[in-house]
């Protein structure tokens, strides 16, 4: 193999690749990049056996062949080179890294042991804008749940309908959803579940892609988005009936500016207590909302805000934290909440459109 690329190319290949190298100790190849030349092409390979990725990038070739080497290692080197190109060149199971005055030798292992990265092309296919399917998991990823105990909601849901895909998560205390009307010819409902690790590297490798198409099997997902290939197994168990619970009517409706209630709760999070409550006081006669902090070392806080409120008259205590995370994935100047008490849920959902809503548990108020 010998191959003369752009420096700055390759360094981006090698960085969204080495995210997912292995770190299992018993194999070492899972440290390693496969570098394959071929087709034209170099293809840098990186797996940890539940996330694989190809990344093409178009170089001048002179041998095809393939190498591995520690990824860590050449990434490090390929990001201090001060040269606009790099020569890599194979000799035996090494790599020769070189141009001008630079000089390197990494010493590889048998690409013969590199794992097999799945293609899968006999799934179920859906071919979209890869912008949508990156901002519509944006929109959701805060609300999945940071546990290795549920694997079910430490995850990103794609429940698959007839002409419309459905991005959901939730960690029991929120959930989160957002609609994309897509052309998918398919009868019966389906669900996915996919890895909270996967969907965070789907958002990182769709960044300024165009089109992706999305392939997936009942215990695997497979992506083809500009050169780049990414597979990842799925997770096996049931994804929380959610639609039961969503609020079929309510007893109070707010309209009020996005961004002046988010610099509300940031002010009024520096006096909440150690669960990060604060509280709401609604008072519809005066469409007027009172948010109250109190912390027995701090002090006390109050704001009032103007906000268009029609219903009952309520008060409720939210966790700030999920209450902005929600607010900040809208990006309407102005957002809905549809209060049903202090024991039920809350939704969150912008004012121009009907494709996303959050919904946030309140903190009960003994």
């Amino acid at each position: 193999m010998k191959v003369i690329c752009v420096r700055n190319k390759l360094k981006n290949s090698l960085t969204i690749t080495e995210r997912v190298l292995g770190k299992n100790t018993t194999l070492p190849i899972l440290s390693n990049f496969l570098i394959s030349a071929e087709d034209g092409n170099l293809i840098i390979s990186a797996t940890n056996l539940e996330i694989g990725i190809n990344y093409k990038i178009s170089c001048k070739i002179e041998k095809n062949g393939s190498v591995s080497v520690s990824g860590k290692l050449l990434t490090d080197l390929i990001n201090n080179l001060p040269t606009e190109k790099v020569i890599l060149e194979q000799k035996d199971e090494s790599l020769i890294v070189s141009y001008e005055n630079y000089k390197t030798i990494l010493t590889g292992l048998n690409p013969s042991e590199f794992p097999i990265i799945p293609k899968l092309k006999d799934g179920y296919m859906i071919e979209m804008e890869a912008s949508y399917l990156r901002e519509g998991i944006l929109q959701v990823i805060n609300a999945a749940a940071i546990t290795d105990t549920r694997l079910e909601i430490n995850s990103i849901a794609l429940k698959i309908q007839n002409n419309l895909l459905k991005i959901v998560s939730t960690d029991s205390f929120r959930l989160a959803e957002k609609k994309i009307f897509q052309k998918i010819n398919k009868t019966e409902d389906d669900i996915f579940i996919i890895p909270l690790k996967t969907a965070q590297e789907i958002i990182k490798i769709l960044e300024n892609k165009n089109k992706i198409k999305i392939y997936l099997s009942k215990n695997q997902i497979f992506l083809e988005s500009d050169g780049i290939e990414m597979f990842s197994r799925l997770i096996e168990g049931s994804f929380p009936d959610y639609e039961q619970i969503l609020p079929k009517q309510y007893k109070t409706h707010i309209t009020i500016n996005k961004n002046e209630l988010i610099n509300a709760i940031r002010v009024a999070s520096i006096f909440s207590s150690k669960i990060n409550d604060i509280k709401f006081q609604i008072n519809p006669s005066q469409e007027e909302i009172e948010i109250i902090s109190t912390s027995t070392d701090k002090g006390e806080n109050l704001i009032k805000l103007k906000a268009q409120i029609s219903g009952e008259k309520q008060d409720i205590v939210f966790n700030y934290r999920y209450l902005s995370d929600g607010l900040v994935n809208i990006n309407d100047e102005k957002v809905i909440l549809e209060l049903s008490g202090d024991s039920s849920p809350t939704l969150l959902k912008p004012t121009n459109s009907d494709d996303y809503f959050y919904l946030i548990m309140p903190i009960k108020n003994f």
